[in-house]
């Protein structure tokens, strides 16, 4: 068996090598291929790379990075070869919401080979692991990676303040883009909602939940969004996600799914995994996965 590591090496904390180092130290007799990123979006360049030599039926992929680093890792990484993740990313919604902590209990998975089945969202623009976000929410996990104040707050020790910081920048904001939004076979025509979230994962902005009851377990897409109304509305909205008081606010909303398609006749900008994109039409779906886990 070969162990390949795709790492992100400048992602989070840049505690990549470390964690490589680690794995060298404690597991000696496991043969390592190592691939790190050198530049941005190299991932699909060293999937590749790896797949050339890769023995589905010996060999093992472990990935080292954040959630964006994992998602753009599997855009590429066929569905049906389980893979294993550890987070170095500063959000790691994914890890959160999984419960992925402990170094030797994923080494133990990938050596045994327990591998558990998930589901992504796959569109047709790529991956999505935690959520796709429009307006106010894609302003707020957006800006941070646009921006100098990420590396300074980490630098104090404050990086956890980060998205408040841009939550309170962005209070105001309201998506324009008027959307037409199908649901199933449900048709909505959607105009200028201050936030909204089309979550697989519970958690996102480091640890905010988006909906409590979402999993990667169950093949269901979480719609979750808050009205445009006013301040006062919007700012209750926001509390009551912080504060987890989700399914008793008269504010945040909730729809289930399976699929969702969104269109508009001009292009709409979005936040996914810490990178931002536009599209007139997205359709997303669930896509089952293995992970060692």
């Amino acid at each position: 068996m070969t162990l390949y590591i795709l790492a992100n090496p400048q992602a989070g904390f840049a505690t990549a090598r470390t964690i490589i180092k680690a794995i060298h130290e404690h597991y000696p007799d496991i043969p390592l291929e190592i691939h790190l990123t050198e530049k941005k979006d190299q991932e699909a360049i060293l999937v590749e790379r790896i797949l050339k030599t890769f023995d589905s039926n010996i060999d093992q992929l472990l990935i080292l990075g954040g959630d964006g680093t994992l998602s753009k890792t599997l855009d590429y990484w066929p569905a049906q070869l389980p893979f294993a993740y550890y987070p170095t990313g500063s959000g790691n919604d994914f890890a959160h919401a999984l419960s992925i902590q402990d170094l030797d209990k994923v080494m133990t998975a990938i050596q045994v080979k327990r591998s558990q089945k998930m589901f992504v969202m796959q569109t047709n623009n790529g991956t999505i692991l935690n959520s796709l976000d429009i307006g106010f929410a894609a302003k707020v996990i957006a800006s941070p990676e646009q921006s100098s104040v990420k590396g300074f707050l980490k630098k104090l020790g404050l990086g956890k303040l980060t998205y408040l910081f841009f939550a309170l920048k962005h209070l105001g904001h309201v998506s324009e883009e008027e959307l037409e939004i199908t649901l199933d076979e449900t048709t909505y025509q959607w105009q200028s909602s201050f936030f909204l979230s089309i979550a697989k994962n519970k958690y996102f902005g480091g640890g905010i939940t988006i909906w409590p009851d979402t999993s990667f377990q169950k093949p269901i897409i979480d719609l979750v969004y808050i009205p445009r109304k006013h301040f006062w509305s919007h700012l209750r909205g926001l509390l009551d996600l912080v504060l987890k008081h989700h399914k008793r606010s008269k504010v945040v909303k909730h729809l289930e799914t399976h699929k969702v398609r969104i269109h508009s006749s001009k292009p709409f900008s979005y936040q996914y995994d810490g990178e931002v994109s536009q599209a007139n039409d997205l359709t997303l779906y669930c896509q089952e996965r293995y992970i060692y886990y």
